[in-house]
């Protein structure tokens, strides 16, 4: 009697530069509705002065546009990665150094530590799944509150 075996596929987790991805796919990510689709991952970017009233959402869409650069893989620069699950996108984490983020220096509530005694040295700020970032081969380094991950990944 021959014995049937279910197929089995392991996801594809791929990870690429913000200007290799497309805008569709980076706006896929952060949805159409809730914090992320309003923020467009500015609220530590913003001009410490700025207040969320005087600035719309489609002036912080077009400042995250102009930093990922999207759609343009000969760009010589982009501000974070685009994850995709089975080519679907998935996830978004930005990668700066921290002097891109003028609020974040400011903010005493944001931890700045990943290990005891080492400072991050680079922005570390993202928006996706721990397990998307763990698959791609981001460790845990600290867990400094309920809510907060703080993983890396050493090139």
């Amino acid at each position: 009697m021959a014995r049937c075996m279910a197929a089995t596929t392991t996801p594809e987790v791929t990870i690429v530069p913000a200007n290799e991805a497309s805008w569709e796919d980076l706006q896929a990510v952060l949805g159409t509705r809730g914090d992320p689709s309003r923020c467009q991952c500015q609220r530590y970017k913003m001009h410490p002065r700025e207040s969320w009233a005087s600035v719309g959402a489609q002036e912080l869409a077009f400042r995250l546009r102009s930093q990922t650069d999207c759609g343009h893989p000969e760009s010589g620069s982009t501000s974070g990665l685009v994850a995709y699950l089975n080519g679907e996108p998935v996830g978004w984490c930005a990668v700066e150094p921290r002097t891109a983020y003028p609020r974040l220096l400011r903010s005493t509530r944001v931890p700045m530590i990943t290990r005891p005694g080492q400072e991050i040295t680079w922005g570390e700020l993202h928006v996706g799944s721990r397990s998307i970032f763990a698959a791609a081969g981001f460790a845990e380094v600290s867990h400094p509150t309920l809510r907060r991950v703080v993983m890396r990944i050493d090139f």
